[in-house]
């Protein structure tokens, strides 16, 4: 598209805006942390908090669709970056962003509030001063419709286009896990060949990190884009409204022109409900 045909516009359900195209929002509330950066040559990027515990992977350069990576390791001392983490989190390349930043900045929230020391898992984050309700209870509330499918819990929004499951089947940790191919917990949206975006939690992935992605997927509030990265699903299913830019606000605006007067024509004979004038029956009552 050229760059003359750029523009802001609102998107709206925030499940079918599609990414912003650059990792800064979901990426920020790790920066605010000042962790250890690393970029490979291919100008992929990686987080790793101070205290070790969670990686964070912007991969927009790699052979999988799998755009975000999110691994949480063990705070135990000896804890090795080679073992299996103790959760993780992926994310497609069209992932709305803020669905990918309501999971950073949980985390975010969670190291600056627990020591160093402790795990940041299931056992730990899903306790009562951190839990609320859960994924499937948030989408309900908004209406979707719920069920059970052979091995699965099962949530659909109300349009169709979006889709929650958590799995009760066996997985394949190391090889569907890890990798962003299988997950415990499913989000996403998609119609019919337009494949729209996934993202995928591991087992074990504390209900609360879940929960917090949910609640940004079905925000009501419209989202920023710019009309060059929209992806198919927006294009084709969002409400997209253009923002006005400062010259369309600076534009004069035409003036409603002045209705025409009409011509006035002779006055018409209109007998006065009210009269100065004594009427003749009055007259009389006061000559008796």
């Amino acid at each position: 598209m050229p760059d003359h045909d750029l523009h802001e516009v609102l998107v709206s359900p925030l499940y079918l805006a599609g990414s912003t195209a650059i990792g800064d929002p979901g990426l920020q509330p790790i920066l605010d942390l000042n962790p250890v950066r690393e970029r490979d040559d291919l100008g992929n990027l990686s987080l790793r908090t101070r205290c070790g515990r969670v990686r964070i992977a912007y991969e927009p350069e790699q052979d999988w669709d799998t755009l975000w990576k999110i691994a949480v390791r063990s705070a135990a001392d000896g804890a090795s970056p080679f073992d299996p983490p103790l959760w993780c989190a992926n994310f497609s390349t069209d992932t709305p962003t803020e669905i990918v930043t309501a999971v950073t900045h949980a985390l975010a929230d969670a190291i600056r509030t627990l020591p160093t020391d402790m795990e940041l898992d299931a056992a730990t984050l899903d306790e009562p001063a951190y839990g609320d309700d859960g994924p499937l209870d948030v989408l309900w509330g908004r209406g979707w419709r719920t069920g059970r499918a052979d091995h699965a819990w099962t949530a659909a929004s109300r349009d169709g286009f979006a889709h929650a499951s958590w799995q009760r089947r066996p997985l394949e940790p190391e090889w569907a896990e890890q990798v962003g191919q299988d997950g415990r917990w499913y989000l996403g949206a998609s119609h019919g060949r337009h494949l729209g975006w996934y993202g995928r939690f591991s087992s074990g992935t504390p209900v609360t990190v879940v929960t917090a992605a949910a609640r940004a997927m079905v925000s009501p509030d419209p989202v920023r884009r710019w009309t060059g990265e929209l992806s198919t699903l927006a294009r084709l299913h969002a409400t997209v409204t253009r923002v006005p830019t400062p010259a369309d606000l600076a534009r004069p605006r035409p003036r409603p022109s002045a209705p025409t007067p009409q011509a006035i024509g002779p006055a018409s004979a209109v007998r006065l409900a009210w009269t100065t004038t004594t009427s003749p029956a009055q007259a009389r009552g006061r000559a008796r």
